[in-house]
């Protein structure tokens, strides 16, 4: 079982553990045409497991990898080269289950804007809004959507703008959203359950009310479930909706309820707590943290010979939200 944190459009880090992982090869990884093609991968394993935390998209200016030197305009469209290539995995290899992170689920809803204005005239407001985000408030106020607008804004300025012109246009990213498998697969979570009834579970972030870990386990979530998969930071110490120090939860009371529900290993991302490269263990190992994003050769998560008994998982998609 391979699992790979947050990316952030870090294109050459995820096909960098791939290929070291011997998931694929990449003939002519990077053409000086900057013409990019799927028709040189190549699927070498299709036996190992492999799980994504999410965060595939909004590149921030973080540091990411560039063994080919190129320019920065290339580097953005890393954002659109993972969307195709694992959307590229899912059809062809399966085995691959990709969980949805906060940057995935702040664009849907930036782009539920879509539903009261016409495309054409918001894609002018972008072009506007890159200059100067003020500049569109009284068109915004005469529409009754500066809420809206707001909204849109918070994605926008946190990555959206990136990873707009990573596809080359609003349209396309459009297209990508209706059409790629990825965006058609993201999950909530994903736990596999092993021969002895022990469980691993993985989401984009451990949850801030702890009664949600028993719902995940029963398969019983809600739509009000899915801020605390996608935005929790408690465990770590921090107050995600405010962005202030908060008291973590104290060791005694996880370890209760991942006993409870026979987690032994429980896997996230999100938060970046350490400059470590490698993945962070906590509580004794049962706490795996994998967001290494902005981290030059950074490791994954790694375990031979995994098997379980059953896997169960939750679409995103199937409460609306895409």
């Amino acid at each position: 079982m391979l699992v790979i944190g947050d990316l952030h459009g870090d294109y050459y880090k995820m096909t960098r553990i791939l290929q070291e992982n011997n998931i694929i090869k990449i003939d002519n990884e990077f053409s000086t045409d900057n013409e990019f093609s799927l028709d040189s991968v190549e699927i070498l394993n299709d036996d190992i497991f492999i799980v994504f935390i999410g965060d595939y998209i909004d590149w921030r200016g973080e540091d990411i990898e560039n063994p080919y030197d190129i320019d920065r305009k290339e580097l953005v469209r890393g954002t659109y080269k993972i969307v195709k290539l694992l959307s590229y995995l899912i059809s062809k290899r399966g085995k691959i289950f990709t969980l949805v992170g906060n940057h995935e689920d702040m664009m849907f809803r930036a782009l539920k804007i879509l539903d009261k204005i016409d495309k054409n005239i918001f894609n002018d407001i972008i072009d506007r809004v890159a200059g100067n985000p003020y500049s569109v408030m009284k068109d915004l106020a005469e529409m009754n959507i500066i809420d809206d607008f707001l909204n849109f804004y918070n994605w926008y300025s946190q990555g959206g703008r990136n990873t707009i012109e990573a596809f080359g246009s609003f349209d396309l990213l459009l297209e990508s959203i209706n059409n790629d498998e990825i965006f058609k697969n993201l999950l909530l979570f994903v736990y596999f359950e092993q021969e002895d009834g022990s469980r691993l579970v993985f989401s984009h972030t451990f949850p801030d009310d702890l009664d949600c870990v028993d719902r995940i386990i029963g398969d019983s979530i809600t739509d009000k479930d899915i801020p605390l998969l996608i935005w929790s930071r408690k465990i770590w110490g921090i107050d995600a909706w405010v962005g202030a120090k908060t008291k973590p939860f104290d060791k005694k009371t996880i370890l209760e309820v991942l006993d409870k529900n026979r987690i032994v290993r429980y896997f996230v991302g999100h938060t970046r707590i350490s400059m470590d490269p490698g993945p962070n263990f906590h509580l004794d190992g049962r706490i795996v943290n994998l967001d290494n994003h902005g981290i030059i050769n950074s490791k994954p998560f790694f375990q031979e010979n995994f098997s379980f008994s059953k896997v169960v998982y939750r679409s995103y998609n199937s409460f609306g939200s895409l």
